[in-house]
């Protein structure tokens, strides 16, 4: 399919996180080996999270600016871990990619997509370019074995969260080659003091209501920020929910994270926002949607408020993670959006 093709762009998700970059750099591994071409991978937004800048600069994946990568529109597009429609790409208006391959549902916007590859049943998209590797047969070095096996574990949880048969397989498949000092240093970087900062605002502004946990930052430094800090706070004891929202650049982001195998989080966060603006899985989902800086207080409440009359802990108590009095700063004034209807 692929062989007539005069250019080709793999495409990720904005902000990619491990999964999505093993993923890209797997299809790229492939296609140079069956093709012989060299394909470039692009990418908008930041890689922004320690893990992810470790693991990039650890692996040597080489990305470019999808914006300049764009500008080439003869280029046919692979769109990895997600799929035309949703907001969480540049696939440009009225472009049709000649491949979507994703584990997340599908929503809806593939008609016409000439190749189309959506496995929900599986935990990471990286465990879907294991298994074309394998079919193909194609030579996976220690630097791609580390790859799509950080991929995996970190879509996982380390394994802990919506695995299934295939993410095992792949996984012990991949384990022989991984460089595993390169994993160490990828899982446990060197991290700033501006990161242990987050941290430390995070648990100050952050409330639990009855099994919720809602942390809420006035900015963050880069949209993974919050994705970050729900990983972190869904682990807390009392929680089974953890939300975390903040403005970032023009937009409300939002990172839901649940305990629950069966919950929904993915469709809720999607019934939540506007078409296109959320997705994710079960356990784990993201969304934003844009907002003026006067007003994201405001939206941050109503989403919060509509989320947890969703969930059913509507009129539950309100008690501060860090003790003391009510916490001040953005999440005092969320709350008070939070405790206000909409007009």
């Amino acid at each position: 399919m692929l062989e007539p093709m005069p250019d080709l762009l793999v495409l990720t998700h904005e902000n990619p996180d491990p999964d999505c970059l093993a993923s890209a750099q797997g299809l790229r591994v492939l296609i140079r080996h069956t093709l012989g071409r060299v394909v470039p991978v692009a990418f908008s937004g930041i890689i922004g999270r320690s893990q992810n800048r470790a693991m990039v600069s650890a692996l040597g994946i080489r990305t470019v600016a999808a914006v300049r990568a764009l500008a080439d529109r003869s280029a046919a597009i692979l769109l990895v871990d997600t799929q035309p429609g949703r907001r969480n790409n540049v696939l440009p208006s009225g472009v049709v990619p000649v491949a979507v391959i994703d584990h997340h549902p599908d929503w809806g916007a593939n008609d016409g997509v000439p190749f189309v590859d959506l496995r929900e049943s599986f935990g990471a998209t990286s465990t879907i370019v294991t298994q074309y590797l394998q079919e193909l047969e194609v030579p996976i070095d220690a630097r791609l074995a580390t790859a799509l096996f950080y991929g995996i574990s970190s879509e996982t949880s380390h394994f802990g969260r919506e695995t299934r048969p295939p993410d095992i397989v792949a996984s012990q498949f991949l384990f022989p080659y991984v460089d595993k000092r390169l994993l160490g240093a990828i899982e446990a970087p060197r991290l700033k003091p501006s990161y242990f900062r987050l941290i430390a605002d995070a648990v100050q502004s952050s409330v639990l209501v009855g099994d919720v946990l809602i942390a809420v930052l006035d900015a963050v430094p880069y949209p993974d920020a919050i994705a970050e800090l729900a990983d972190l706070f869904v682990r807390l004891e009392k929680a089974n929910w953890a939300v975390c929202v903040a403005w970032h650049r023009g937009y409300l982001l939002c990172s839901l994270r649940s305990n629950e195998p069966e919950a929904t989080a993915g469709l809720l966060l999607a019934e939540l926002l506007p078409s296109g603006s959320a997705g994710g899985h079960g356990m784990v989902a993201a969304g934003r949607v844009a907002v003026e800086r006067k007003r994201w207080e405001r939206a941050a409440g109503e989403l919060l408020r509509r989320l947890l009359h969703a969930l059913g802990r509507a009129g539950e108590s309100i008690s501060p993670l860090a003790g003391g009095g009510r916490p001040d700063s953005a999440i005092a004034r969320v709350l008070d959006a939070l405790s206000t209807e909409s007009p």
